[in-house]
C-alpha cells in the first residue's frame, strides 16, 4: 500500500508540474515531439503499478502508449490489433512468458521488442536471443534511460527492415533473370546458385549448392577457372569475361560466358561472385558466320582464278592476232 501511495503521489506531482509549465511551453514541447508522438509503444507488464508508471513516463517523453498487456497472450492479441511500432516486454509474465510472446510477435507481425527485466538467468538469456531482441532495459530504470534505448531500437529495426527488403528485391531479381548468378568461396565450393540453373542444366539449386565448381565444369574450363581464382587472390583488380563449358545433368555441354567479381571481407578475398550467360545461340551464330566467311573466301578464290584465266586467254588471242598481222582486240 505504501509503494502504491508513493507512486500515486509522484504522478500527482508530475501532473502539477505539467500545469505549471504553462500551455504555451507545452505546445512548443509537443510540436518538437510531434514526430516522436507518432511512435506507438505497447507495454507488456503484469505488475500494474510498474506498468502505469512506465506508461506515464512514455507519455512524458512524447510517445503514444495506448495500452498495457498483463499476459503474453494478451500482448499478442494487442500487437495484432494495435500494430505498435515497438513492444516493451517484461520477460516474466503470467501464463505465457514474455519470451514466448515475443517469438509470436516477432515472427507474425515483425514488431521489434525490448525486454524489461529485473534479473535474467543464463537459460532465459539464451532463449531471448532466438527472438532477436533490440535491447534490454534493467528494472528499476531511470526516465533518461528509456528514450535512448527506444530510439536506438527503432532505428536498428528500420535499418534491418530496409536491408531485408533490399535482399528480397535482389533475390527476386536474381531468381527471375535468365543469367545465372552464383557465388563460390576461395576453396571453389558453390555457396549460392540462382534458380535459373534448373532451366539451363537440369540441376536443382539444392543439388548444386555445396558442390565444388570442378564438378560442373569440363576439365579445360576448370583449369581456366582456377587460373582466374589465382589472379584474384594475387590482387588483380579486374578481369575480362571468359568462356567455360558447363556439364548438364543429362551429360550435355553448354557454353557460358562468365563475368566475375571478387568479394572482400576485412581486406581479404572471401568469395567470387559470378554472372554466367548461356551463349549457345551466340556460338551457333558465330559458327554460321564462320562457315559463310569460308564459303565467301572459296567463291572469291574461284572468281579471282576465272578472272586470271580470262586475262591469259585475252593475251593469247592478242598474240595470235599480231602474228596474223591483224589489230589486237584486247
Amino acid at each position: 500500500m505504501g509503494i502504491a501511495w508513493c507512486l500515486s503521489l509522484l504522478r500527482d506531482k508530475r501532473e502539477e508540474k505539467r500545469r505549471k509549465l504553462g500551455v504555451g511551453f507545452l505546445r512548443r514541447l509537443n510540436k518538437g515531439n510531434e514526430k516522436m508522438a507518432k511512435t506507438k509503444i505497447l507495454i507488456a507488464e503484469d505488475e500494474a503499478i510498474t506498468a502505469r508508471d512506465l506508461q506515464d513516463r512514455l507519455k512524458d517523453l512524447g510517445y503514444d502508449a495506448p495500452a498495457i498487456a498483463s499476459s503474453g497472450e494478451e500482448a499478442i492479441k494487442m500487437a495484432e490489433e494495435l500494430k505498435p511500432d515497438l513492444v516493451l516486454m517484461d520477460i516474466r509474465l503470467k501464463g505465457m512468458d514474455g519470451i514466448e510472446a515475443a517469438v509470436h510477435i516477432h515472427d507474425r507481425f515483425d514488431i521489434p521488442v525490448i525486454y524489461l527485466t529485473a534479473y535474467i538467468d543464463e537459460e532465459r538469456l539464451e532463449r531471448t536471443k532466438d527472438t532477436e531482441p533490440l535491447g534490454y532495459i534493467i528494472k528499476p530504470f531511470k526516465a533518461n534511460e528509456l528514450r535512448p534505448a527506444i530510439e536506438m531500437a527503432l532505428q536498428r529495426h528500420k535499418l534491418e527492415k530496409s536491408l531485408r527488403d533490399s535482399e528480397a528485391k535482389y533475390r527476386e531479381l536474381a531468381e527471375n533473370i535468365h543469367d545465372l548468378l552464383l557465388q563460390i568461396d576461395i576453396q571453389g565450393n558453390i555457396t549460392y546458385m540462382s534458380k535459373s540453373i534448373e532451366y539451363e542444366t537440369g540441376y536443382t539449386c539444392e543439388e548444386i549448392v555445396g558442390k565444388r565448381i570442378q564438378e560442373i565444369l569440363t576439365q579445360e574450363s576448370y583449369k581456366a577457372a582456377r587460373e582466374r581464382l589465382s589472379k584474384w587472390m594475387a590482387g588483380v583488380k579486374s578481369l575480362p569475361p571468359y568462356e567455360v563449358e558447363v556439364k548438364t545433368k543429362d551429360g550435355g555441354i553448354i557454353p557460358f560466358e562468365l563475368n566475375t567479381s571478387p568479394i572482400f571481407e576485412g581486406g581479404k578475398l572471401k568469395a567470387i561472385q559470378i554472372i554466367a550467360r548461356n551463349i549457345c545461340e551466340r556460338k551457333k551464330r558465330e559458327e554460321e558466320l564462320k562457315k559463310k566467311n569460308e564459303k565467301l573466301k572459296r567463291f572469291n578464290k574461284l572468281a579471282v582464278g576465272r578472272e586470271l584465266r580470262m586475262v591469259e586467254l585475252k593475251n593469247e588471242i592478242n598474240a595470235l592476232l599480231e602474228q596474223l598481222g591483224e589489230e589486237t582486240r584486247y
